[in-house]
């Protein structure tokens, strides 16, 4: 896992380069002259990289106090380097690795220079890269000790799960890019690798075991992914979003103080740069009902998303792109009110192969926001009947900035009824809930007539 501090200059303030009309530094070019600093197994001296790196092995953990930093491998006194709580880690990694072959190991605490902004900017950016061009990842569990019974799968699945390495943000890159992963005890005993824990890894992860052996998680669609980080936690929250990069194949800078929505907003927006998987939209608000825009504020609103997956369909085959006024992107909308709309979103659950949609408030003009941000459409109306009573219009949907309240709804219309599920978040706890949908005439409006009693036949 990595943690990242504040960047501050000797007078303690940063002039940014924005503030000196000086051109960002994009991810791209960072990589072009990416640097790797590797640590010797032997003699546990740094060397760096700008091509040809050899093999080496690469260490994933949990920060703990005091660890070994990249200035104390830079310092002459190795008695204060060896009388650190973290060097016992550093030593075994390398006595690990060095036993297994090779010649370096990579492992985040040392073998970056954090004071440097540019060097650190580079390292976040080039992490899944790291990891995954590593021949083998030693995962360390430092609170899982296991010096007896190791073998007894019981035993390794009721403790495993509760290690801190499995609640942490950095640490789902590291299980994710590596082929090759093993599992330690604080002992650093052998507890299993990647592909014989596998199971019990999905268990604890919700990842997929294919994923796990191997399958390209760029296959997976967004919101799922999204899923497998809505429980974990980062110490710095921007980190929430920085360390997902990777898993997304994009890149962005990191700026520390702009907070963890910011963050999550600049990766998002990165995303639909590159991908036109909609499941991306298929979240659900963690703080009650209020209007939003497409985009969550936190992976955290994707906690209930772990079963969507993205369909392949012609007419979802139209750009969108943020602009002043909002997310431009085109939806096929059915109206439930005289301004509010079903906008479904051409993702479906995996299992039913329901369609999925949001509800959208018309404010003006084209200009749209999300209402009833915390439910997500669970839909039976069939893909055909969608494409005929839908009308795919180019609007603008953008989270406001003044406070937002619900409009009356009308319903003077005759209606064919449907069954819909919304699937719906509340402090953290997720349900199904049944209500009916009505399809109307032929201004094709639909309409909610009421929840289903509780008595109302499933």
């Amino acid at each position: 896992m990595v943690v990242f501090p504040i960047i501050t200059s000797c007078c303690h303030s940063v002039v940014l380069p924005w503030a000196l009309n000086l051109p960002l530094i994009s991810p791209v070019n960072l990589l072009s002259f990416r640097l790797m600093r590797l640590l010797h197994t032997t003699t546990l001296r740094l060397k760096e990289f700008t091509s040809h790196v050899p093999p080496y092995a690469i260490l994933s953990h949990t920060w703990e106090e005091d660890e070994v930093l990249f200035r104390d491998l830079q310092s002459s006194e190795l008695n204060v380097m060896k009388n650190k709580a973290g060097y016992p880690k550093i030593e075994s990694s390398c006595k690990t690795a060095h036993d297994a072959g090779f010649e370096y190991i990579w492992i985040d605490t040392c073998c970056i220079d954090k004071e440097s902004s540019a060097e650190l900017s580079e390292a976040i950016n080039s992490m899944y890269k790291y990891y995954g061009d590593a021949k083998v990842c030693y995962v360390y569990l430092s609170d899982f000790s296991g010096n007896t019974n190791i073998q007894a799968n019981t035993f390794i699945d009721s403790a495993i799960g509760k290690c801190r390495w499995f609640t942490r943000g950095w640490t789902l890159q590291e299980l994710l890019a590596p082929s090759a992963v093993i599992f330690f005890t604080k002992e650093w005993k052998t507890i299993g690798t990647k592909t014989s824990l596998a199971h019990t890894i999905t268990d604890i992860t919700g990842i997929p075991v294919d994923v796990l052996l191997g399958v390209d998680c760029s296959t997976i669609s967004i919101a799922k992914r999204m899923s497998w980080a809505a429980n974990r936690q980062t110490t710095r929250e921007e980190d929430r979003a920085y360390s997902l990069m990777g898993i997304f194949g994009v890149h962005i800078p990191p700026l520390y103080g702009e907070g963890g929505p910011n963050a999550f907003m600049r990766l998002q927006q990165e995303i639909i740069k590159y991908s036109d998987d909609r499941s991306i939209f298929a979240w659900t608000a963690l703080d009650g009902d209020r209007a939003r825009g497409l985009f969550a504020e936190s992976p955290s609103e994707f906690s209930a998303s772990g079963h969507i997956f993205c369909s392949i369909d012609d007419d979802s085959e139209s750009p969108y792109s943020m602009t002043n006024i909002g997310l431009h992107i085109d939806l096929p909308l059915i109206p439930i009110s005289h301004n509010q709309f079903l906008a479904f979103l051409d993702c479906q659950l995996e299992q039913e192969g329901e369609n999925l949609a949001i509800y959208l408030q018309k404010q003006r003009g084209k200009q749209y926001v999300r209402c009833q941000s915390h439910e997500v459409v669970i839909s039976d109306l069939p893909a055909t009947i969608i494409r005929e009573k839908a009308v795919r219009q180019a609007i603008y949907v953008k989270d406001p900035s003044t406070e937002w309240r619900n409009m009356p709804s009308s319903s003077n219309h005759t209606s064919l009824p449907i069954r819909v599920r919304l699937l719906s978040s509340l402090r953290d706890q997720f349900y199904l809930k049944e209500q009916f949908v009505h399809l109307v005439n032929a201004e094709q409006n639909l309409r909610k007539l009421h929840s289903l009693p509780p008595d109302a036949p499933q």
